[in-house]
């Protein structure tokens, strides 16, 4: 739908960086060069000012996540935090999928599974965003230990966690599990990072085995599902709670509200296929357009 109004309005302007490195070469080397220069395209995408330290240095996880999804809807992608039917009754588990991403080179879509762990959005934000430069429109998460989903991680998590910072981690073979859960805990809280992300990272660099990367993997998420569930049950408890608006607003994303308003302003969309876009219903649209502080 975005697309069709954009090529009505004479805006369908294609970005250059979606399937930038579509049908790269492949082989050993070739794969190499093939990171780099995706990296070095999500450093354009990004800002060349934008790098791991400053994303470390916000003062929590969301504003560290906000900070990436900003300068990526200034690139033209936009971004969506879906992870459940319409409410936690039918949440979609992590392990059906991550996030997905949409390769229209006009209209670059992200979607990410807001039911995973708010650090671990910065890292599925990244990963499609490597699936969007190499032009694959898919679902990741469903099949972990594809060529293509264990290249987009690796650039995702080197751009996170650049192996400079990783050498900081005190952690080796000889330490028990719960000695390497602690000091990778202590270590990914501090920068805004996913445990499991900062263990993968171990585990690619060799500082980790594979058994110990795999209960890693799975008591960090078992900590994440039980932390989960507290927070929905002290929400169900709690009166009020965050306003309808407000969350709407937060999985939207400033960009799709943005071009919906500027296309409504304009008589390009209608106010029902604006609901449509924004997934909400007619009679809401007004009201979620309407600037953040007067919600």
């Amino acid at each position: 739908m975005i697309r069709a109004v954009l090529e009505a309005e004479g805006e369908a302007d294609a970005l250059p960086f979606v399937g930038a490195l579509a049908g790269s070469e492949g082989g050993r080397d070739g794969t190499d060069r093939l990171a780099q220069r995706a990296a070095e395209t999500l450093r354009q995408i990004l800002g060349n000012n934008l790098d791991a330290v400053q994303y470390y240095a916000q003062p929590t996880p969301n504003e560290a996540f906000s900070l990436l999804r900003s300068r990526t809807e200034d690139a033209g992608v936009f971004i969506l935090l879906e992870g459940d039917l319409g409410s936690y009754h039918t949440a979609i588990p992590v392990d059906v999928f991550r996030g997905f991403a949409i390769a229209d080179d006009v209209a670059p879509f992200v979607v990410i599974n807001d039911q995973d762990s708010t650090p671990a959005w910065s890292f599925t934000l990244l990963h499609e965003l490597v699936h969007l430069l190499l032009g694959q429109t898919g679902i990741s998460g469903a099949n972990p230990g594809s060529g293509v989903e264990e290249f987009c991680n690796n650039v995702a998590a080197e751009w996170l966690l650049p192996a400079g910072e990783l050498n900081q981690i005190e952690i080796d073979l000889n330490q028990d599990i719960a000695e390497q859960q602690k000091r990778i805990g202590k270590f990914a809280r501090r920068r805004n990072l996913s445990h499991t992300m900062v263990a993968y990272r171990l585990f690619r660099s060799g500082r980790i085995d594979q058994k110990n990367f795999n209960r890693l993997r799975a008591d960090f998420s078992d900590w994440w599902n039980r932390e989960r569930d507290r927070r929905r049950e002290r929400a169900r408890e709690s009166e009020g709670g965050p306003n309808y608006y407000v969350v709407c607003r937060h999985r939207v994303g400033e960009a799709l509200l943005w071009f919906t308003g500027r296309m409504m302003r304009s008589g390009a969309l209608s106010t029902t296929k604006a609901a449509k876009i924004l997934g909400v219903k007619p009679r809401q649209v007004g009201e979620l357009l309407r600037p953040a502080k007067a919600l």
